[in-house]
């Protein structure tokens, strides 16, 4: 791992097994400040949702993790956080292509494909949340993906034009910084809303998997705790949490 360090709040590494690993690490020893950013150029580990892994082409991307720690946040309430930098990241992609969508939970699709992640890790203090750590991983100017990733995209494909990956940085970060203020605030009827409306397949019928097997249905919404509504072919209202269903 080689760094090189801008003005804070930026930490730039050459490369890293993980930007939220190195973030957590500051954490751990007391020496994390809020809004700190760490950035990597590439990273040999990084991480997605649930112990899966998000493999980006070194250089091409944008990957880092953002040091938050909440004014009052209670951990019942942390999938407003996971709304609010799911908002940010879409706000930063609408500036530069169309079609930009949030799927649920935190995925960002351009044009129905998956052009980013988003990875957050909590620690608690009793009820509340009393420090995150927020990893983006978003898809910049990578033109190949492996065949066994056939639904993954990025901005270049989407536009045909090369995005600088500080400038990128610095729009991003300013967008979160933004939105975490605002979540701050409480403004949770405000975060929600604007989620909803950018949530793909929102009110539309689609194929579903769970354990029981295949089926079709529409998105009604997500509960304030992040579950997933759905109402499927037979008027049956279904519920479900992270990894319980898969959009097919």
């Amino acid at each position: 791992m080689t760094t090189n360090p801008l003005s804070f709040p930026f930490i730039k590494l050459n490369e890293v097994d993980s930007t939220n690993n190195y973030a957590m690490n500051l954490v751990r020893q007391g020496m994390a400040r809020n809004f700190e950013c760490i950035w990597a150029l590439a990273q040999n580990q990084g991480k997605g949702q649930r112990g899966n892994t998000w493999l980006s082409e070194s250089g091409k991307n944008l990957t880092c993790s953002l040091v938050y720690f909440p004014l009052s946040l209670e951990a019942i309430n942390n999938f407003y956080l996971s709304m609010t930098v799911c908002i940010a990241a879409k706000r930063f992609l609408e500036k530069i292509c169309k079609g930009v969508q949030i799927k649920w939970p935190n995925d960002l699709y351009i044009n129905g494909k998956k052009s980013g992640g988003i990875l957050i890790e909590n620690t608690l203090e009793k009820q509340n949340l009393k420090c995150s750590v927020i990893g983006l991983g978003i898809n910049l100017n990578q033109s190949e993906f492996p065949e066994d990733i056939p639904n993954a995209t990025s901005v270049f494909l989407n536009t045909g034009k090369l995005q600088d990956i500080e400038e990128s940085l610095h729009l991003l970060y300013d967008l979160l910084t933004e939105g975490l203020k605002k979540l701050d605030l409480k403004l949770f009827p405000e975060i929600k809303s604007e989620y909803l409306e950018n949530l793909y397949g929102l009110g539309h019928s689609l194929k579903f998997k769970d354990i029981n097997g295949e089926f079709i249905a529409a998105i009604e919404g997500v509960e304030n705790t992040g579950e997933l509504v759905l109402r499927d072919k037979a008027g049956s209202q279904r519920k479900y949490s992270f990894k319980e269903v898969e959009l097919i």
